[in-house]
């Protein structure tokens, strides 16, 4: 004999509903088309010629599509490939971003002179630029050197100046707004933003994304990538009403 099924008071019964759409989500914006083309860019690298920026930049978007990476790294001898006296302000950027990645991929310490050094590098050129480009090599310097950048020496008057640009100034059609939104928010966890995007903004983002997927080149994946970070980390933060809060994240 067949027993009775037990029954189920429907009034205990917990529904789990899946919470809002991302206005812009790596695992849905890029395609796997694009990660065929993500990929086979930064696997057509190696030794000293591997982009570890790039690299960096995949992990952040995907940690399973990075995992599934095929290289051989060179170390870390690309830290010493600039020619530092012929462009200095756009070589300890480029020092900056490359010790930040390595940092990120392999957990990479420089050592006592090498820090020194960069430290020294940092500091020559922190004043140049425009407010933005200041606050931009500031995050970067951070990200590098952690706590040799002493992020309370920035003008104020320079993150005033950021701060009325970004809340009164928000442009969507401009790429560059994006990472400033993201590189002050990165440092200034506790200064509000006023701009709140629209659809107009989210619309952008795919539009940026979708001129970079027109095109074939190897470049293009690179800056569909980086762009891509750039509007994960914007999407994270107008996110979040409260307290800007971003898991961590490399931030160019």
């Amino acid at each position: 004999m067949i027993g009775q099924p037990e029954r189920i008071d429907v009034h205990k019964i917990t529904m789990f509903e899946p919470g809002p759409a991302l206005p812009f989500d790596p695992e849905k914006d890029i395609t796997q088309k694009d990660w065929e083309g993500i990929l086979k860019t930064a696997e057509s690298e190696e030794g000293d010629f591997i982009d570890y920026i790039y690299l960096s930049d995949i992990k952040t978007l995907s940690y399973s599509k990075y995992k599934q990476i095929k290289i051989k790294p060179a170390g870390t001898m690309s830290y010493h490939h600039f020619d530092f006296k012929r462009h200095p302000y756009t070589e300890v950027v480029h020092r900056l971003e490359l010790v930040a990645s390595l940092k990120d991929l392999f957990n990479y310490k420089l050592d006592w002179w090498q820090e020194s050094r960069l430290h020294g590098q940092f500091l020559e050129h922190r004043k140049k630029g425009n407010c933005f480009s200041r606050l931009g090599f500031y995050n970067l310097g951070r990200e590098a050197l952690g706590r040799r950048v002493d992020i309370s020496e920035f003008p104020d008057k320079d993150k005033q100046e950021c701060l009325e640009k970004l809340n009164n100034n928000f442009d969507p059609e401009h790429v560059g707004h994006y990472k400033n939104y993201v590189n002050f928010a990165d440092l200034f966890t506790n200064a509000k933003l006023t701009y709140k995007p629209d659809a107009k903004a989210w619309k952008a983002m795919r539009t940026y994304l979708a001129m970079f997927r027109d095109h074939a080149d190897d470049r293009d994946w690179i800056g569909l990538v980086d762009c891509a970070v750039i509007f994960k980390a914007f999407t994270a933060y107008t996110q979040n009403d409260q307290e800007f809060a971003l898991p961590e994240m490399r931030r160019y």
